[in-house]
């Protein structure tokens, strides 16, 4: 049987257009979660916590794409009732009490709240969807703390010996490169 080729797919189109402004808020998002995925590999070794950290990064790509409307809509609906109103107020104590006993969650928190603020913005400015803005912030989000639980495993696990030979070739590779522009 001969087999024909596959007809070319056409790829989805995006409206998002890079420009130096954007990839300064993207820069800093992902840098806001490699530094929180570092952390998380320093503090966690339970799949719990990593359960928690990835509930967290959905919410707040939820909450950073879905429109203020939706958000309205729903905690209008969800705080009708006297006994869900005083379950939610309990709810938000109870996490206030334990944000500020822990004060270096609350501080990354806060950092990755701004960060994605920042890039909501200019998701909004390059007219993405309510979808299209999740996807983005969601892998973004993921590429970062994928990127810092990495990099804290190839710096400081086994001694750092895989972390030191990457950096010695990175060390070698700047170097050739500041030798070639300095000539």
């Amino acid at each position: 049987m001969s087999r024909d080729p596959l007809p070319p797919f056409p790829l989805p189109s995006c409206r998002l257009q890079l420009r130096p402004r954007y990839g300064i808020s993207f820069s800093l998002l992902l840098l806001t979660y490699a530094n929180f995925g570092w952390m998380l590999a320093t503090w966690a070794t339970s799949i719990g916590t990593w359960a928690i950290a990835i509930c967290i990064i959905l919410l707040l790509s939820e909450l950073l794409a879905s429109p203020w409307s939706i958000i309205r809509l729903f905690t209008v609906r969800w705080l009708k009732s006297d006994r869900r109103a005083f379950l939610t107020s309990l709810l938000g104590g109870v996490l206030i009490v334990f944000l500020l006993i822990h004060l270096d969650w609350l501080a990354n928190l806060m950092l990755l709240l701004s960060a994605g603020l920042l890039v909501r913005l200019d998701l909004q400015v390059a007219n993405l969807s309510g979808w299209q803005s999740f996807i983005v912030l969601l892998s973004v989000a993921s590429l970062g703390i994928s990127l810092g639980w990495l990099g804290h495993h190839m710096v400081v696990a086994d001694n750092g010996a895989a972390g030191v030979m990457v950096l010695e070739q990175f060390q070698d590779v700047w170097l050739r490169i500041r030798n070639a522009i300095t000539e």
